[in-house]
């Protein structure tokens, strides 16, 4: 399919689109009008490289999105979000669709605009701001840095991360443990009225009481604290360990984070499993 690239400025109608800004300073926007089959827009960011967050917040640069279903909730991005993907809902919308890339400096971007119609194998469930079809892969938060140890979630987030059943597969395993042994951070942080940490360090938390505000659902089982493990293949809080999510499919997972509490935010690999 043809890639029609799109500058700053510009309005496409086109099935899919290269929005690159090169040295954009202030607001650079690119409007999008509806395909008549047109069911959501994908955006794959290539290159999405902006200042980070200021306790969560993003105060200098952000990318924002508007004109998509009233209903479709999509957060305000910034910090380093190359590799990630967004899933708009737009079938209930008029348009056009605005993508707005703001900044005070120069910044170089590039994201790929997919207008996607029925029958389209990247159609997600409605609902789900991420959509990932293969049988494995890699599912990290918004501003995930492996290689920084400061906080890096987003404020106010309220999302699914949904992922295809596959045939033959009836479950999925989680995990922040890759083969080499190597474990990605898992931070996510409530505090209590005394501003102390729900979790006690270095341990993990699940459910309600641990988990009131900010916190990872798989299967409906809130999960947060500073490792990742439900208990259920080990019930040592201070280890990580596999999630297994048996539900039907499609599999899903939500985040959700308050207005005050940060952390590291989540990197984890999955592999669905077949039916047994």
């Amino acid at each position: 399919m043809d890639e029609v690239e799109a500058q700053c400025g510009e309005t496409v109608k086109k099935a899919v689109s290269l929005f690159v800004g090169q040295s954009s300073q202030g607001a650079c926007t690119l409007g999008i009008q509806k395909m008549e089959c047109a069911r959501q827009i994908r955006l794959d960011f290539f290159s999405l490289d902006l200042e980070g967050p200021v306790d969560g917040t993003c105060m200098v640069d952000r990318l924002l999105i508007s004109g998509q279903n009233s209903n479709d909730i999509v957060p305000i991005l910034c910090g380093s979000n190359s590799g990630q993907h967004m899933n708009l809902d737009i079938d209930e919308a008029e348009g056009p669709i605005m993508l707005s890339v703001i900044s005070p400096s120069k910044r170089n971007f590039k994201m790929k605009v997919t207008q996607l119609c029925d029958g389209d194998p990247l159609l997600a469930p409605k609902g789900c701001l991420q959509y990932y079809t293969e049988p494995y892969g890699e599912i990290k938060s918004f501003n995930y840095q492996d290689q920084s140890s400061e906080s890096s979630y987003l404020n106010n987030l309220n999302y699914a991360m949904c992922i295809k059943k596959n045939p033959g597969m009836c479950s999925v395993e989680y995990s922040n443990t890759r083969a080499t042994g190597e474990e990605y951070t898992f931070d996510i942080n409530n505090v209590d009225l005394d501003g102390e940490l729900t979790v006690p360090e270095g341990e993990a938390g699940v459910e309600v009481f641990n988990c009131p505000e900010d916190y990872l659902a798989i299967a409906g089982l809130r999960l947060c604290g500073q490792k990742f493990n439900d208990a259920t293949t080990n019930a040592d809080f201070t280890q990580n360990a596999p999630v297994i999510d048996k539900s039907n499919g499609p599999f899903m997972m939500s985040f959700v984070s308050s207005s005050t509490n940060i952390g590291r935010g989540f990197h984890l690999q999955y592999q669905q499993k077949p039916c047994l």
